[in-house]
């Protein structure tokens, strides 16, 4: 959990992600988005191997196909994004 506070709180104040008057751009909140969904993923794969450990190898697969997914979601969106700032 602390983990992901930093990041938010890193994307956050970090100047680059900021235009006049403090509003955040769209590429700032697709970077919060993503490092929020990896976060969570990391979380999730934490939780499935402690699930292993006491063998509830159903729970874990099923687990393990939905984070793939949104692995797979935020490696599209950051392709976009480095489209579309290049």
């Amino acid at each position: 959990m602390e983990t992901k506070e930093k990041v938010f709180a890193a994307l956050k104040t970090n100047e680059f992600n900021r235009k006049e008057g403090n509003q955040m751009d769209a590429t700032a909140r697709q970077r919060i988005v993503a490092a929020g969904i990896i976060t969570k993923a990391a979380e999730e794969l934490q939780i499935a191997n402690m699930r292993l450990a006491n063998y509830e190898y159903l729970v874990v697969s099923a687990e393990l196909i939905e984070t793939a997914r949104n692995l797979k979601t935020v490696a599209r969106q950051l392709r976009e994004l480095h489209d579309l700032t290049e």
